[in-house]
C-alpha cells in the first residue's frame, strides 16, 4: 500500500496545459477555414440567388459564422483546467475569428477575378475595378472579424460556470 502512494508522488498531475498536445493552432485553422468556407458559400448562393445583399441577410449571415466558432471554444473548454476557459477561449476564438476573415477575403478575390458579378459586396459599394473589390475584401474581413469577435465573447459567457470572474 505505501508502494502506490510513492507512485504517486513520483508522478505528479499535470496542471499546466500542453497546447501542443491539444493542437490549438490546427484547431484554429481547422475551424476558420470551415466558417470562412461556410460564410462564402452563404454570401455567393445569396449573391447569385438576389441582386445584392439586403439588410436582414447583412446581418444574418453571421448565423453562420456562431456555428465553427461555438464549437471550436466549446471543444477547447472541454479540454481546459477549470479558470482557463476564458482567456485561452478567448485566444482561439479570435484566432478563429481572424482565419475566417481573411479566407472569405480571399475567396472574395478569386471570385472576383473569376467572376466579377457574383464577387461579394458591402456598402453598395459594386466591384467595378481592382481597387473597389479590394476595399470591399478588406471592409468584408474587418467587418467578420469583428462580429466574430462579439460571438467569441457571447460564447465564453455561455460556457461560464457561474462562479467568480476568472
Amino acid at each position: 500500500m505505501y508502494s502506490e502512494f510513492s507512485k504517486l508522488n513520483e508522478n505528479p498531475p499535470q496542471l499546466e496545459v500542453d497546447d501542443r498536445s491539444f493542437g490549438f493552432y490546427r484547431q484554429a485553422l481547422s475551424y476558420g477555414l470551415l466558417g470562412g468556407s461556410l460564410l462564402a458559400m452563404f454570401l455567393l448562393i445569396v449573391n447569385i440567388s438576389q441582386e445584392g445583399l439586403h439588410t436582414g441577410l447583412h446581418f444574418a449571415k453571421y448565423i453562420v459564422l456562431i456555428i465553427p466558432i461555438y464549437w471550436a471554444i466549446r471543444t477547447y473548454h472541454e479540454y481546459l483546467p477549470s479558470g482557463k476557459t476564458f482567456i485561452d477561449g478567448f485566444k482561439l476564438g479570435a484566432s478563429v475569428a481572424a482565419i475566417a476573415a481573411i479566407s472569405v477575403a480571399v475567396i472574395n478575390l478569386i471570385i472576383a477575378s473569376l467572376a466579377p458579378d457574383f464577387a461579394f459586396q458591402q456598402f453598395y459599394n459594386a466591384n467595378a475595378d481592382a481597387i473597389s473589390t479590394f476595399a470591399n475584401s478588406v471592409f468584408l474581413a474587418f467587418e467578420i472579424f469583428v462580429f466574430g469577435m462579439i460571438i467569441t465573447f457571447a460564447s465564453l459567457q455561455l460556457l461560464k460556470n457561474g462562479g467568480a470572474p476568472e
